[in-house]
């Protein structure tokens, strides 16, 4: 996912910092689903 097309950067900074929870919330399940799968 790149950084959206934003007319003002504050607005891109804050979409990253609010999406950052989610991105280590997906790559937690995913490391889990590895390690629970053996992957």
């Amino acid at each position: 996912m790149g950084p959206s097309p934003h007319s003002s950067p504050s607005a891109a900074l804050i979409e990253w910092v609010y999406l950052l929870p989610w991105r280590a919330q997906a790559n937690r399940a995913r490391y889990s689903l590895y390690v629970i799968f053996g992957l």
